[in-house]
This record gives structure tokens, C-alpha cells and sequence, in this order.
């Protein structure tokens, strides 16, 4: 980046920060907000685990000197952010060799787990100042010059990273310098998410982060954001007396989906269905709730992989009932009958479906617990198929709300097929 004579870079980072947002605010026609993410005494608005947390002198500290970090550990916002400027101020302890953190954003929860899953500005070794994709393609995006990172970093003291994240670009600033413009060729990838604080699973580490402010564009600083958020359309399948809909509230992360139609079942369905293209292996996840008594008990709301947009469409699908009973349903052959395998363990829960090959699993989560395999069977559903949330009322003349929450969707390539293996959950 460059700078005008005598001036300190990071005071070049923040004039180039406000001109960028008078821009933007300018063509947007919206105001920059700023505000402090951190009181710098308690952990409001901040959820994660607190026995890898704390505060000592106005900063978040992460892990231990004294002991190893055995998992990944996260401490993240509760609300979300669009296109927004982070600033914070970042300290590693440790040994430089094993030492690793990071700042996650545009990024969420995986269900029932420790990871989070989106971009983080990472920290620790070499990849100070790097882009990485943490637990959805899991590598580097983009990265610095080694032997300018070597020259801009103040190993085992505070450092300044400055996060900039407007629609698909992402762009990170290390004390001053750009390290990483980086835009996102995926449209499917969300513009939305929590901001986390990290601790790596590792050797006895401690990262420390203080001064976290944030400047967003707009009331929400989400404006970017697909109303859909990270599916790409939302249609009624089959014949329907009543228009279905689907809309994302990027603020707490969750999609409302209202559907009628007499049912997925038989021969062909009618549901409502908002989704997305997707190839290869995949995992996907989500809890829901229903809103209202509702009409019938069979009303049906879940995940569903299928071939295409017609009624009677090959498909696989796990649904949660009105009436609690949660299900494996699926369609081998186009306009064939459809079938099903229930689960043992009823709604509240959390609903996962997997795709590896042509071999589709469920397993279920319930309050309490871990999630458990509910079973599998094979359908050679060919790439790409679509991907998505489900909302049946199995009442033609009135319409049902779900709300999803936790929505997880992780797509994992092709593998050769040497390297694939098969596992039974029956």
C-alpha cells in the first residue's frame, strides 16, 4: 500500500477507511455506523465457550500458557454483519512455532459443534495476514509476500488488522499495509455472518484481542445480502392453491419458509422450496419451528436434495412433522412411489443429511447429545441437483411457517473414486 510521505501507514489505512465508506455511503445513499464490539469488561453480545475465554486488562484473551488447547475454540458474535470495517488490535503468545488464532468473519456456527465455518484473517507461523477458508474449503484464499510479512509483523506483540468486507470483495490490512484483496468467485458463498475470535487446537497458546470496532454501512450493515441469503431461489413445486415464500433475516441468521401444498408423498409433491445448485458431496444441517397450532399433524418441513423442479423429480429429503416424528423420505425413479426410514428420536431436534455419492445418510441430534445415524440408502441423482429447505402444509387450503435456525450447508467436491469409502449406519 502506498503512503504519502510522513505519514504513519496506519493513519494512511484510516483516511483510506473513511474516504471508502463516504463512497460507498454516497452510492448507497446509507450512513457508516461505527461501533465498539467489545466493552473491554464483560462478554456481552459475545457467545462461546468461557472455559477458553477471558478478559484480563480490557482484552479478550484466548487459551492458556499454562495448559494445551486440545480443540479449535471460538468466541463470536451474536448478531451479524454485511458489508462492514473491522479494526482491532491482535497479540499471539506463545511458541511461535505451534502458536495459531484468527478473526473469523461472514462466518457461523456448525450445529451441535466447535467450528465455525467461513473466512478468517488468520494469525500464527506463516500465515500472519493470510485469507483462509475455515471448515468449508479449508485452505488459503489469498496471502502476503513472506518476506514482507516478515517485515511488517511485531511477533509476541500487538499487531493492528484491519478486516474490509463490501458484497464479494474481502480485503485485510496488517499494521498498515495491505495484505490480501481478495474477491470471491462464488455467488453461492454468503455476504453475511458472525464475526469469532479463535484459539487454535495446539500447544499451550494465548491470543489476546482489544479495541474491536466496527464500521457498517446502514442500520444492519447487511445490505449486501441475498434476501434469500445462501440459497439462490425459492419457488412452489407441483400444483398449489396458495403462493409459498421464503425470506432471511441475515440479523439472527435464520429463514423463514412458508409453504402449502397437499404433500411430499406418492408419486409427485407440492411444497414450496427454496434452494440452490449444488455438485459433489455434501453435508447440510438445520433445526426448526414451527409457527402456530397448525392445520394437520403431517405438515412437513426439513432439508431435501433433488434431480429437479418437476412434481414427480427423484429426491431425497429429512423432515421433521408437525407431530413430531422425523423422517428419511426419498423418491429412487422419476414419478416412482416414495418411501421412508423414521428416526427413534422426535422433534426439537437438529436435522442432518449427507450426500457422498449416491449414498444419502440421516442422522439426528435431540437436546441433548450427539448426533446419531438414523440410516442411509443409495440414489444415483445426477450433478448438479438441488439443494435446499422444504415447507409442505399437507393441507392444500391453508399455508405453514418454519423457521430454520443454525443453517448449515457444506459442499466437499467429488473424491476419486479410489479414495472413496463407504461406510453402513444401519
Amino acid at each position: 500500500m502506498l503512503t504519502a510521505p510522513g505519514i504513519r501507514p496506519s493513519y494512511a489505512v484510516m483516511a483510506a477507511t473513511v474516504f471508502a465508506l463516504v463512497v460507498i455511503a454516497n452510492q448507497t445513499g446509507a450512513q457508516p455506523v461505527v461501533a465498539s464490539l467489545f466493552d473491554g469488561r464483560t462478554f456481552d453480545g459475545w457467545e462461546g465457550n468461557l472455559d477458553y475465554f477471558r478478559i484480563e486488562d480490557g482484552a479478550i484473551v484466548a487459551g492458556s500458557l499454562k495448559k494445551a488447547t486440545p480443540r479449535n475454540e471460538f468466541l463470536c458474535t451474536k448478531k451479524a454483519y454485511g458489508d462492514f470495517e473491522l479494526r482491532l488490535k491482535v497479540k499471539l503468545l506463545g511458541n511461535p512455532a505451534g502458536a495459531n488464532a484468527g478473526i473469523q468473519i461472514r462466518s457461523r456456527r456448525i450445529p451441535n459443534h466447535n467450528e465455525m465455518i467461513g473466512y478468517q484473517a488468520d494469525m500464527g507461523q506463516q500465515y500472519w495476514g493470510c485469507l483462509y477458508d475455515e471448515s468449508r474449503r479449508n485452505k488459503i484464499l489469498a496471502q502476503p509476500d513472506p518476506q514482507r510479512l516478515r517485515e511488517l509483523l511485531k511477533p509476541g506483540d500487538w499487531n493492528e488488522y484491519v478486516i474490509r468486507c463490501v458484497g464479494p470483495r474481502v480485503q485485510l490490512w496488517l499494521n498498515g499495509v495491505q495484505t490480501v484483496d481478495y474477491t470471491e468467485p462464488d455467488a453461492a458463498i454468503e455476504q453475511t455472518g458472525l464475526i469469532g475470535v479463535q484459539i487454535h487446537a495446539g500447544p499451550p497458546a494465548e491470543a489476546w484481542y482489544k479495541d474491536i470496532q466496527i464500521m457498517t454501512i446502514g442500520s444492519t450493515g447487511a445490505e449486501s445480502v441475498s434476501s434469500l441469503g445462501m440459497f439462490q431461489k425459492s419457488a412452489d413445486v407441483g400444483k398449489l392453491s396458495h403462493e409459498g415464500s421464503a425470506a432471511y433475516d441475515a440479523g439472527v441468521q435464520t429463514y423463514a419458509v412458508t409453504g402449502g401444498g397437499a404433500n411430499i408423498w406418492g408419486s409427485e409433491d407440492a411444497f414450496h422450496y427454496v434452494w440452490r445448485e449444488l455438485s459433489g458431496d455434501a453435508a447440510m444441517a438445520a433445526r426448526l419451528q414451527w409457527q402456530g397450532e397448525g392445520r394437520n399433524p403431517h405438515r412437513k418441513a426439513g432439508w431435501m436434495i433433488r434431480q429437479n423442479m418437476e412434481p414427480g423429480s427423484p429426491y431425497v429429503d429429512v423432515v421433521s412433522h408437525g407431530s413430531g416424528l422425523i423422517s428419511l423420505q426419498y423418491r429412487k425413479v422419476a414419478n416412482g412411489p416414495t418411501e421412508e426410514i423414521q428416526s427413534v428420536v422426535s422433534a426439537p431436534a437438529t436435522l442432518r443429511l449427507e450426500r457422498h455419492g449416491d449414498v444419502f445418510s440421516l442422522f439426528v441430534c435431540g437436546d441433548k447429545g450427539s448426533f446419531q445415524p438414523v440410516g442411509s440408502l443409495s440414489i444415483p441423482l445426477k450433478d448438479p441437483v438441488l439443494a435446499g429447505l422444504v415447507v409442505c402444509s399437507h393441507d392444500d387450503s391453508v399455508t405453514e411457517t418454519a423457521v430454520f435456525s443454525s443453517v448449515y450447508l457444506k459442499t466437499m467436491g467429488t473424491p476419486k473414486a479410489e479414495d472413496r469409502i463407504v461406510e453402513s449406519t444401519m
